[in-house]
């Protein structure tokens, strides 16, 4: 075989890897095509040119092309902090090594070169995402990306080769200054909470959405796991699970816990763990849900909580671990005193109120929301005042804040059912806002949540409860019967 033949194959070679880094994805295997122009002779190499090779690593560019050569304005982000390795795989002196270069075909499988001239380096990108190894001889290298930054949720990408020198893409001339673009994979992970009325001790929901990282050819998902490390407060014994998955959340398809995954409680801990058999299931166009249903095991204020997700897409030892943003849910105090309308100094016992769901009737006034039930706060739905005229309610969820935003349909009032001895009921409903206020950069509110509702009640004829209450029916009938008692009384005087 002539060396021009051998030239042009082996030029046809590296230009291929120049069109593999441009074109291949995260996951995907270095694919030799031969370009279209004439490649030049390995002779034409100039030996007195220094090589080198430029890593450009940047999030948000999986579309970028890339030839070899640097891209003056490339798309993305730079990564910093990626972590890269690359070894000399195959020296290139001669046409007899370009002619075993030939037969590396499968990145994954290449291994180091031991003979003289054995090199091996690493290295982490700089704040512009880039990582240039200078002094290389000629020869096919593998890179592998060995670690990425912590929380970044950047999955390590395959190992690629790369020849230094490579052919242009018009297949005439050499760069010596090799630049490469290796594409990347991102895990993503969103929490979101369902807490709207839920009350303190009632279930609601958190839901983790989970992306699922690409995976090189003749790999496999080695690990996926979902975290959720809950709030000492909230019952994570009986928490359940639900794992779905599927390109959406309307068509998602349910998992099967001892089958598809193993589901691990730890103190305040709920890992869910897939096995081979769910892991074969996933596909990198695919999102995990999972739902942890819970409940508080008393009072508390306020509750921050994430998730995390810890993968290993098989292309490198190191997982890959994506936090979420944290969900906040709000809860709080209100306290009703209950005074004499005449007499604010003369506290009442015996008042007993419900908390229910309300609505503007469009008359100045509130009603209960129809279709809903009194509201049930750590077990109990009925509060009495005490002897000092008082009762607090704990664990009201908050009126302004729900699933995690600001919430403007919620509308809570009490409603007074039993007036202490002696006094009319108040019938009207006291509707109250109990809002979170103020928080600090970790969502802590700055002071207590709470709420004081002073509730007046009489006894005095000229204050009457609204008309229409049943407070104002019985004192009608009272008096009625009052009424009815005297004529039959004065009609039987007059008989006798």
């Amino acid at each position: 075989m002539s060396n021009a033949t051998v030239g042009k194959r082996v030029g046809a070679l590296s230009a291929a890897f120049a069109i593999a880094l441009a074109a291949g994805t995260v996951g995907a295997e270095v694919v030799y095509e031969a370009p279209t122009a004439q490649a030049q002779a390995v002779s034409t190499i100039d030996n007195n040119k220094t090589l080198s090779l430029t890593l450009h690593k940047r999030i948000g560019a999986e579309g970028e092309q890339g030839d070899g050569t640097e891209i003056t304005n490339p798309s993305g982000k730079p990564a910093e902090g990626v972590k890269y390795k690359i070894e000399l795989v195959q020296p290139l002196n001669n046409n007899g090594d370009w002619e075993k270069a030939r037969k590396i075909t499968n990145p994954s499988e290449a291994k180091a070169w031991e003979g003289d001239g054995a090199y091996s380096k690493e290295g982490t990108t700089g704040e512009d995402g880039t990582l240039k190894f200078d002094g290389l001889s000629k020869g096919l290298y593998k890179v592998t990306e060995t670690e990425v930054p912590d929380n970044s949720g950047l999955v390590p990408g395959a190992p690629f080769l790369v020849y230094v020198p490579m052919t242009k893409s018009e297949g005439k001339g050499w760069i010596y200054d090799v630049h490469a673009y290796p594409k990347n994979s991102k895990v993503t992970i969103t929490k979101e909470v369902e807490d709207q009325n839920a009350q303190a001790g009632q279930d609601y929901k958190y839901t983790i959405t989970t992306g699922v990282p690409a995976v090189a050819k003749n790999s496999t998902l080695k690990k996926y796991i979902v975290k959720d490390v809950l709030d000492p407060q909230l019952d994570a014994v009986n928490a359940t699970v639900e794992v779905k998955y599927g390109e959406s959340a309307d068509k998602a398809q349910a998992l099967v816990a001892g089958t598809d995954y193993q589901l691990v409680k730890v103190d305040q801990e709920i890992r869910v763990e897939f096995t081979g058999t769910g892991r074969d299931k996933l596909k990198s166009t695919d999102l995990v849900f999972t739902t942890i249903t819970t409940k508080t095991n008393g009072f508390i204020e306020h509750v921050p909580n994430d998730a995390t997700l810890i993968t290993n897409n098989g292309s490198s030892d190191h997982d890959t671990e994506k936090t979420s943003d944290k969900v906040h849910t709000y809860w709080g105090k209100v306290t009703i005193n209950k005074t004499d309308g005449n007499d604010e100094n003369k506290k009442l016992q015996g008042a007993e109120f419900q908390l229910v769901q309300c609505e503007d009737d469009g008359k100045g006034a509130w009603k209960q929301k129809e279709g809903t039930d009194p509201l049930n706060v750590q077990g109990k739905n009925k509060w009495t005042t005490n002897e000092r005229g008082t009762v607090t309610i704990e664990g009201v969820h908050v009126t302004d804040f729900a699933n995690n935003q600001a919430d403007s349909e919620t509308n809570y009032c009490l409603q007074e059912t039993k007036a202490p001895v002696g006094y009319a009921t108040n019938d009207a409903l006291e509707h109250f806002k109990l809002n979170k206020g103020d928080v600090d950069d970790k969502g802590v509110p700055a002071k207590a949540i709470e709420y004081t509702a002073n509730i007046k009640n009489y006894t005095d004829e000229n204050h009457l409860p609204n008309t229409g209450g049943a407070g104002f029916w019985a004192i009608v009938l009272a008096g009625l019967a009052i009424i009815g008692g005297g004529f039959y009384a004065a009609r039987r005087s007059t008989q006798q």
